[in-house]
């Protein structure tokens, strides 16, 4: 029996691992697969997980079913973090995911975990009755359980914690650490079509009857709910520029129609800073990401995925 402190020993004793391997882990983020090495098609293992918490992403969980199909499945309310070998069992606190395994480049600092791990026959065989159990009561993950889930997760990451911030600019803050950004409902959004007249004649009588400003897109399908957006509009030839107030925040619940109306609002703590910043990423994004840019009437992304992808 020996103690695991670096997650990291834990992930390579997974990836060695030869023989089935039968895990149940709560929950799972960004990275883990490709850490715990189960996209190696050799592999043979069976996973039990959660999506009941929002603990799980579930993008990770559509990729680790699009490898194992019939052999990943979840349990309502699972906590376990157990890896059951042939011959041996890790038994720790860490979930799968960037902070979990202590990944380089998570979120702040990651959590100090501990595991143990024992190749005592007794142990084994219990942990793998154990884990047989609650196989045979475990559920299949259909894509309404998903979509569930994605609700649940997005709003657990909004409610995470924040790491310190390097700096109140917000643009060089998301780029100093651009995982602490991640999944907080802060999205860049650069309009590539003006409102068209029908459209800026509603938003005027929407103001005229409100007797306050009034902001609203036209035909965004895409747009985040109950969200920050940071909003530019792309005017060709004239440049990129900021749209009014800049940061805007969108209704709890998607809107029918082709209008979208938004509030305008702030990022608590940061400040926006200069526009030649943003122009300087967001000119790559046009390039290199010409046919995203086009798409659904404008470009919409990520704030802490847009400060990773286009460094200054």
């Amino acid at each position: 029996m020996s103690l695991i402190e670096d997650q990291q020993d834990l992930a390579q004793w997974v990836r060695q691992q030869s023989t089935h391997l039968d895990i149940a882990v709560a929950f799972w983020g960004t990275g883990a697969v490709e850490q715990l090495g189960l996209n190696d098609a050799k592999k043979s293992y069976r996973i039990l997980l959660d999506l009941t918490s929002g603990g799980s992403n579930p993008k990770v969980v559509a990729q680790l079913l699009k490898l194992r199909p019939k052999f990943v499945r979840c349990v309502d309310r699972l906590h376990a973090k157990a890896f059951i070998g042939k011959n041996e069992v890790v038994i720790g606190s860490a979930n799968a995911s960037a902070n979990g395994l202590g990944a380089e480049g998570s979120e702040a600092t990651h959590w100090r975990e501990l595991g143990l791990t024992t190749k005592s026959a007794s142990d084994v065989a219990a942990a793998q009755s154990w884990f047989e159990a609650l196989w045979a009561g475990s559920k299949t993950i259909t894509p309404k359980m998903l979509a569930d889930a994605e609700v649940k997760w997005k709003k657990r990451q909004q409610q995470r914690p924040q790491a310190p911030a390097s700096s109140t600019d917000l643009l060089t803050a998301a780029s100093a650490n651009p995982d602490a950004f991640k999944n907080r409902g802060i999205y860049i959004t650069v309009s590539t079509e003006k409102l068209s007249a029908k459209a800026e004649n509603v938003r005027k009588e929407k103001a005229k009857e409100t007797r306050s400003p009034a902001y609203m897109f036209e035909q965004w399908p895409k747009m985040p709910v109950n969200s920050h957006l940071i909003c530019f509009t792309d005017f060709g030839n004239d440049g990129i520029r900021r749209d009014g107030p800049g940061v805007y925040h969108s209704r709890a619940n998607k809107q029918r129609g082709p209008n979208f109306w938004v509030d305008k609002s702030s990022i608590e703590g940061f400040e926006l800073g200069s526009l030649r910043s943003w122009k300087k990423r967001l000119e790559q994004a046009k390039i290199r990401d010409a046919r995203k840019w086009n798409s659904d009437y404008g470009f919409v992304m990520d704030l802490g995925e847009f400060a990773e992808k286009y460094p200054e």
